[in-house]
């Protein structure tokens, strides 16, 4: 960007604007990566630059953006989708990758509350939220797996595109430690190390869940 400062030591009046190269938005927990933005600064305002801000996730069959812009002392939060979804369903796909639909009890409480907190209209009452900031954690998730085993994850972002989680699930599920590291171009190297409590891997198989592979994916 280009920023040119005039007026006064006293009052500084910063003029022009700043674009996005990179960077990540925490919605209710959850790093986003931005994929477009813009802040700029005008004499009108010269403590309160002007945000446009965007970070988008897609899915077979939706595409979920959340906009932050306005003032950056009075921030608006905007969920967008195509085709158009309900509020819940976009929050879903962006926070958690699925459909209302697939989301167990403890999740669809996590996007209700959610939802209030951007509406304004929160209590207050987010415990896995309280839970998350009082151990330091960057991602705190219930899930579950295709058999229908339930999943808690915990992980941290160590540093820019490093993250480290461990996923603890019930029966089969087992124990996993996965680390994944974003190598640009749609590329991510990801590892996993774990146990399970199921029946022990067959023959020449890798044992107890521990794998190695690279992740590409592509957007279009």
């Amino acid at each position: 960007g280009r920023v040119a400062i005039g007026g006064t030591l006293a009052a500084p009046r910063p003029d022009g604007a700043l674009t996005l190269r990179r960077g990540s938005f925490n919605l209710l927990g959850t790093a986003l990566t931005l994929t477009e933005g813009r802040l700029g600064m005008d004499a009108t305002a010269p403590l309160d630059p002007a945000i446009d801000f965007a970070a988008s996730t897609r899915t077979s069959t939706t595409s979920a953006t959340v906009r932050v812009t306005g003032r950056a002392s009075s921030p608006e939060i905007k969920l967008t989708s195509v085709p158009e979804r309900p509020q819940d369903e976009i929050l879903a796909q962006l926070l958690l990758g699925r459909s209302v639909a697939q989301l167990n009890a403890l999740q669809l409480a996590q996007i209700a509350a959610g939802l209030a907190e951007l509406s304004g209209t929160a209590t207050g009452l987010d415990p896995l939220g309280r839970i998350r900031g009082g151990l330091g954690l960057d991602r705190l998730a219930v899930g579950a797996t295709e058999s229908g085993a339930t999943t808690l994850e915990a992980g941290r972002n160590l540093a820019p595109g490093v993250y480290l989680g461990v996923r603890q699930g019930t029966g089969e599920a087992g124990t996993k430690a996965t680390v994944q590291i974003d190598l640009g171009r749609g590329l991510k190297l990801q590892g996993e190390v774990g146990t399970s409590s199921g029946k022990p891997p067959a023959t020449g198989t890798a044992g107890n869940g521990n794998s190695v592979g690279v992740v590409w994916s592509r957007e279009w």
